[in-house]
């Protein structure tokens, strides 16, 4: 029954239809969607102040802007002990723009938040160290796949689009030898003074931007816009960071794709 709703325009969705009472959390970036006239709303910081009580003789729980509310750092609060671990028996559904934002591992909160499975995760930080095990190459297999979401995300993610991102552009502006020069010495020494391939990325990812001002890669808003504009250096850091965008435009469209036709 629980269910994971993607929608361009949130507050046009009609959820009348889920179990009542039920208990509407919007968080700040969202309106609410049209729901049943016995619908309880609160927003986001009234809820996680008192969620044990907010849920009491609740028939069913909508989470609006899910992919807002629960980050790496708020995920051992209370209000999510509650969510994911003490209310199994009462049906969940969330309501988000895209099915995850930021690091793809992060599309696990709203399987766990509706109770749905996606491989034999059980909570965000084997997700999450999963996922990193792939990308500091440490495993072979990418948890978040196109294939592996897809075979995941058939019957429990509905949505009212069919892509999220619609074009991507990228231009690419030539480095100097000598930037290319430092930039070897620089990732030589990341290598020796780093302990995570993430701490080395950041370095060689600030060394491009100092080199190149007008330098936009846009990670911590990529979801933030549906047409992207990338301009990059010809560095080794730019050119991985771009695949690493344009797997998440893929991975994005597939699951919207099927969300949407119903088919891959």
């Amino acid at each position: 029954m629980s269910k994971i709703y993607l929608s361009q325009n949130p507050e046009a969705l009609s959820l009348t239809h889920l179990p009542q009472p039920c208990v509407c959390v919007t968080h700040a970036k969202y309106k609410p969607p049209i729901c049943h006239a016995r619908t309880v709303h609160l927003d986001f910081e009234t809820f996680t102040a008192s969620s044990r009580d907010a849920l009491k003789g609740a028939a069913s729980l909508l989470l609006v802007g899910l992919n807002h509310m629960i980050t790496p750092s708020n995920r051992t609060e209370m209000a999510w002990e509650v969510v994911y671990n003490n209310t199994p028996e009462l049906p969940k559904f969330v309501v988000n723009r895209t099915p995850f934002i930021g690091e793809p591992w992060r599309l696990w909160f709203s399987f766990g938040a509706v109770g749905a499975k996606y491989l034999d995760y059980t909570y965000s930080y084997i997700s999450e160290s999963h996922y990193n095990a792939f990308i500091e190459g440490i495993t072979e297999s990418n948890p978040f796949s196109v294939e592996t979401a897809l075979a995941a995300t058939a019957g429990v993610i509905e949505s009212d689009y069919p892509e999220w991102f619609t074009r991507i552009d990228v231009k690419e502006i030539p480095m100097s030898s000598d930037v290319h020069s430092d930039y070897l010495q620089l990732k030589d020494r990341c290598f020796e003074e780093e302990t995570s391939i993430k701490a080395i990325f950041r370095r060689l990812g600030a060394f491009a931007q100092q080199a190149c001002p007008q330098r936009c890669m846009p990670a911590t808003s990529l979801f933030d816009h549906r047409e992207l504009s990338v301009t990059a250096t010809n560095l080794k850091i730019d050119q991985y960071l771009i695949g690493h965008i344009k797997e998440a435009v893929a991975l994005t469209n597939a699951i919207t794709r099927l969300a949407y036709y119903g088919r891959v």
